[in-house]
């Protein structure tokens, strides 16, 4: 596996191919991950072939221990990210008996799996060949696009463990001799090549002849789809929505046409409808603000989406225009054939961005003696130097971070759990993505995220990387104050609010971290730039309070609304 370009493997204690897989991590020089949570060890891997496009491989067990796995697979099939898991099974025999560890494991991921195949036990009378061509082929449906997770379920029968006698295999083993003397895989896989010939020229054309054209750009891949659509933006002069999760905010470089705070103002009807465009041009996934996908389907605009797999991307059921291709290939393409362009929406829109911008900085500087979540994620874009990775949690902190961060010069990497956005495995996809870029990571969490993830605070201490967890921690689920679910004050705490009480001193203390607590903004500065001084893992607890939060951001929308409509000329 190793010559197929997969580095790393995360094992779960007691899996059944431990010992022989140890035996051959070592002789490939292999790195390895020990973690006792199988949810947890899934959701590394996952985080480290986010960082490095190359999956890890994630070992477990049998019964249970598999289907923990299920989440990371979910998210991986969901975000193109690749995944390999290989299971311990139990012998056909024991199926369906009642023996322990014992679970209908074949094809338990379902759809969710770009690949899966369960291996037979071994058996002198089944080629080694078999193997080399299933690992191959395993590899290859995890990487090639779309990418996503594989499954290889591998039955065996007593005895596990090797024996003192080392039987005589070399006769078995004669027909893949050539291969075990070599460097190269088993089986070479040559993907179709991603070139630039497109029949785009419809495209080409519409976005020529656009007057009020814009550019939407969502979870990218690659450093490469980042410089080319910028390209492609200063050429056409289009403005360009940039999602947090897009990278495009910390490329490496200022750019006149990006857009940062737009779920601020697109919150405001008149806005959105003076605004509209009539050429949409997406690259990469749907992005996360709501008023932003509003704005989108409500112009009713031709609406052309690029991203590098074949799956509908089309929440509101209005894309007029689905391009399967590599989006820095494309955009390179349509830079090739299209002139400038300048949009009509350029300085209204940027108008709008900087207006938005200065009064989210006057609210943090005259707040910033009381707890402020809006600013947590700025402040951590911000400190983040000499090219430190960001991890951003779902629900609010992802959020907060779309509506506030700015655009900078650092060249940062950032990246979420945005296939399900889910909760799962947060801490340690944070951890993954860290010794995938092999630089330290600063992830932001909620208090019930982090909750979630508990055991894979080991990770965290375990990590060759630091990871600063800033946890953001408002007694329970800070989202839901937000819905309209909050005016329902009979049950909205204990079935939405979920108040647990709980603070993360002891937390810390217990998986061996240091410890910080911030209960203003202006203590979270000092102490997130201690921690990223400090060299090591550690937790900060940023303490806030629901009701609160939820007043400071109706204070921004509306000064920010109040702002614009006195600023801008709308008609």
């Amino acid at each position: 596996m190793a010559r197929n370009g997969v580095t790393r493997i995360c094992i779960a204690p007691g899996s059944r191919s431990t010992p022989l897989t140890i035996a051959a991590a070592e002789n490939a020089k292999i790195e390895t991950v020990v973690h006792y949570d199988e949810r947890g060890a899934a959701f590394y891997a996952l985080g480290y072939a986010r960082a490095t496009g190359r999956p890890a491989v994630v070992i477990c067990t049998s019964g249970t221990a598999v289907a923990n796995c299920f989440p990371a697979v979910v998210e991986a099939g969901q975000s193109c990210v690749p995944l390999i898991i290989i299971s311990a099974d139990r012998p056909p025999e024991l199926l369906d008996t009642g023996a322990m560890q014992t679970i209908d494991q074949i094809g338990i991921f379902g759809r969710y799996t770009r690949w899966a195949f369960t291996l037979p036990t071994p058996d002198e009378c089944i080629t080694p060949a078999f193997v080399l061509t299933t690992v191959d082929q395993a590899c290859y449906r995890a990487t090639r696009s779309p990418a996503g997770a594989v499954h290889l379920n591998c039955m065996f029968r007593e005895p596990l463990a090797p024996t003192d006698a080392a039987p005589d295999w070399s006769e078995y083993l004669a027909p893949i001799l050539t291969w075990s003397n070599s460097d190269k895989q088993y089986t070479t896989y040559t993907s179709p090549e991603s070139g630039g010939s497109f029949n785009g020229s419809n495209i080409a054309h519409a976005i020529a002849t656009s007057k009020k054209g814009i550019i939407v750009v969502g979870t990218l891949r690659s450093w490469q789809d980042k410089s080319s659509i910028l390209k492609l933006a200063a050429q056409l002069g289009w403005p360009v929505f940039a999602d947090i999760s897009s990278g495009l905010r910390s490329s490496g470089a200022f750019s006149e046409n990006l857009l940062c705070h737009y779920d601020l103002y697109l919150r405001i009807p008149e806005v959105r409808t003076a605004l509209a465009p009539d050429c949409i041009l997406q690259f990469g996934g749907t992005p996360i603000s709501k008023y932003l996908l509003r704005y989108l389907a409500d112009s009713r605009a031709r609406w052309i989406v690029v991203n590098d797999h074949p799956f509908r991307q089309d929440v509101e059921h209005v894309v007029s225009d689905r391009i399967e291709a590599d989006p820095a290939v494309f955009a390179t393409f349509l830079a090739d054939s299209v002139g400038a362009n300048r949009s009509t929406l350029m300085e209204k829109l940027t108008t709008s961005d900087h207006i938005a911008g200065k009064v989210l900085r006057d609210l943090v500087a005259v707040q910033s003696n009381q707890p402020l979540e809006l600013a947590v994620a700025c402040e951590v874009f911000f400190q983040s130097r000499e090219l430190r990775g960001v991890y951003l949690a779902t629900s609010m902190p992802i959020r907060d971070a779309d509506a506030s961060v700015s655009q900078s010069d650092l060249l940062l990497p950032v990246a979420a759990n945005r296939g399900v956005n889910g909760i799962d495995g947060t801490i340690a996809s944070a951890v993954g993505f860290a010794d995938g870029l092999q630089r330290p990571v600063t992830l932001v969490i909620g208090d019930l995220a982090l909750l979630h993830d508990l055991n894979s605070l080991v990770l965290a201490k375990r990590s060759q990387q630091p990871i600063t967890i800033v946890v953001i921690n408002n007694n329970g689920g800070g989202i839901f104050s937000f819905l309209s679910i909050v005016e329902v004050k009979n049950h909205f705490e204990s079935y939405f609010g979920t108040p647990h009480g709980m603070s993360f001193a002891k937390v810390a203390e217990q998986f061996g971290l240091s410890y910080r607590i911030a209960p203003r903004f202006t203590e979270f500065q000092q102490q997130l730039s201690q921690a990223h001084a400090g060299g090591e893992s550690q937790l900060i607890e940023v303490v806030s309070d629901r009701e609160l939060n939820l007043t400071q951001h109706q204070q921004l929308w509306q000064k920010v609304a109040d702002e614009i409509r006195t600023g801008l000329t709308l008609s």
